[in-house]
């Protein structure tokens, strides 16, 4: 009789734990000259390589003394991603660009058209202006870069910090204890 009663507590303690949808946020930290970029870039969990439907959600500020023709400002951005996101590589901890591949990958700012890039081995002016590196910027009539950092390889932009365990993962654990808790008990 215990033991159905256990069972059947473990159905409905089961039924009713809530299991959030598999996501991965990813903080954002970065240095670029005397500038820098700040915030969050989710996915849908997917681990490899990425496309821009596994970027789920974001959301960045930059800041640089050098931005919008040298008012220090700071952007939002929720605008756009642009460039070629299979160039980032997701695991579980850390996002990485390949800044050997050709290719870019950034976001707009959805006000005033501030940039963040990540340029691949294109050589030359590629829409981030210089490459292969890390630049922030701003567009007016013709776009201007105000800071970069150069870098070569794959390079983490992103990490996600510490993992905390979903709510729903520790009340299975704890489940689990107290069911052979209760079956220890039994046999003793």
């Amino acid at each position: 009789m215990k033991k159905c009663l256990v069972a059947a507590l473990a159905v409905v303690a089961m039924g009713t734990i809530p299991f959030a949808n598999a996501a991965t946020v990813y903080n954002v930290n970065r240095t670029i000259g005397a500038g820098s970029v700040t915030g969050f870039i989710e996915t849908d969990d997917t681990i490899g390589a990425l496309s821009f439907s596994n970027i789920t959600d974001w959301s960045l500020s930059i800041f640089s003394p050098a931005i919008n023709g040298g008012v220090a400002t700071s952007s939002n951005f929720g605008a756009s991603t642009f460039g070629n996101a299979s160039l980032v590589t997701a695991t579980a901890t850390d996002l990485f660009f390949d800044f050997d591949a050709s290719g870019i990958f950034g976001f707009w700012s959805d006000s005033n058209s501030d940039w963040w890039c990540l340029a691949g081995g294109l050589g030359g002016d590629n829409g981030c202006f210089v490459s292969p590196g890390e630049s922030i910027g701003y567009s007016d009539t013709t776009g201007n870069q105000a800071e970069f950092v150069g870098y070569t390889g794959s390079v983490s932009f992103a990490s996600t910090g510490t993992s905390v365990p979903e709510p729903g993962t520790v009340a299975l654990l704890s489940l689990g204890l107290a069911a052979l808790g209760l079956r220890r008990r039994k046999s003793a």
